[in-house]
């Protein structure tokens, strides 16, 4: 129940709510989402033919051609813009929950100094170190972006690697430029 309860965005008491942590959570379990449906709709055959010509199948001028480069390079050349966006996705919300977390915790720091800044007398001791502690109660919630990117890390490389779109990617490729030669023959 602890782990639930530090997983999810907000406290399971009603009023437990925090609009940073829940804007981050968003953030990264909707690129998270977007990132693996569209991988899903757009990395298909017919979109890298698409792709082979440039855009335009009556137009051979920007076809791509087998001796255009390696069959590595094809494949990369013919990749949709979801593929690519998959690429680098993975990183990008590693760091959005990093950010999370050094922003969550430089909030909290500064809030700690305004604090202390005003326990100047003896008599507001006692509010300042209530404060203080209630402060510290809620620090360990600043991790909670950076242990959301890394699962969302984890989680969108193991499905993108099952989704297997870059291998059959390239092998498509190594069909098309093989039966480009074949006609060049």
């Amino acid at each position: 129940m602890e782990i639930l309860s530090f997983l999810l965005p907000f406290n399971l008491s009603p009023f437990g709510w925090d609009a940073l942590p829940s804007i981050f959570f968003f953030v990264i379990w909707g690129l998270f989402f977007f990132t693996i449906v569209r991988v899903y709709q757009t990395a298909k055959p017919e979109n890298w033919e698409h792709n082979w010509y440039g855009g335009n199948k009556g137009d051979k001028t920007k076809k791509l051609d087998a001796e255009h480069g390696s069959v590595m390079e094809i494949s990369e050349a013919v990749a949709t813009s979801s593929e690519k966006l998959a690429d680098i996705m993975p990183g990008m919300i590693l760091i959005i929950g990093l950010l999370g977390t050094f922003l969550g915790l430089g909030l909290a720091l500064d809030k700690a100094s305004a604090i202390l800044n005003n326990a100047s007398a003896l008599t507001n001791m006692d509010a300042s170190m209530s404060s203080l502690m209630d402060m510290m109660k809620d620090l360990g919630s600043k991790f909670k972006t950076s242990t959301w990117g890394l699962l969302a890390f984890i989680l969108l490389k193991v499905i993108l690697s099952k989704n297997g779109y870059e291998e059959r990617r390239l092998r498509w490729s190594i069909e098309k430029v093989k039966s480009e030669l074949d006609i060049i023959r």
